[in-house]
């Protein structure tokens, strides 16, 4: 009887288990617009800050997911990133959704430069190339 049990065990086992691979996820991943942002006036080495970045929703299928970061040079690039369902019957807002969100940072207690320069991306220009507005915080001692 044992046998049979750990047979029919093996069985189901082995049956659930597939080589299929995943399917295609059902969102993409978007970046969306800053509309503005808020910013400390300054810094303080050591200290931490909140930056709040405010954008707009075009549709219900856009959920926010995190925010991108990545170097470019002495400034760092911050863009909204949105989880996109791709679903053909997204709710249109009849107003406008805007939302806010809000990520900290600390300013290093060796921070060499005299300030932070983030630049947040605000959209595409006619040509496609992406735009940023880039804010200078300057770092005190």
């Amino acid at each position: 009887m044992r046998k049979i049990l750990l047979l029919l065990t093996t069985l189901f086992i082995l049956n659930s288990c597939t080589l299929e691979p995943d399917p295609q996820p059902d969102y993409n991943i978007e970046f969306i617009a800053a509309d503005g942002v808020i910013v400390p006036a300054s810094v303080i080495k050591g200290r931490t800050y909140e930056v709040t970045v405010a954008y707009t929703k075009p549709t219900g299928c856009y959920l926010f997911d995190r925010f991108h970061t990545e170097k470019d040079g002495d400034a760092i690039l911050i863009a909204v990133q949105a989880a996109v369902r791709n679903e053909s019957e997204c709710k249109k807002y009849e107003v406008e959704q805007h939302e806010e969100q809000s990520f900290t940072f600390t300013c290093p207690i060796d921070y060499a430069l005299d300030c932070y320069i983030f630049k947040f991306y605000t959209g595409l220009d006619d040509n496609g190339i992406k735009t940023y507005e880039q804010v200078k915080i300057p770092v005190r001692k």
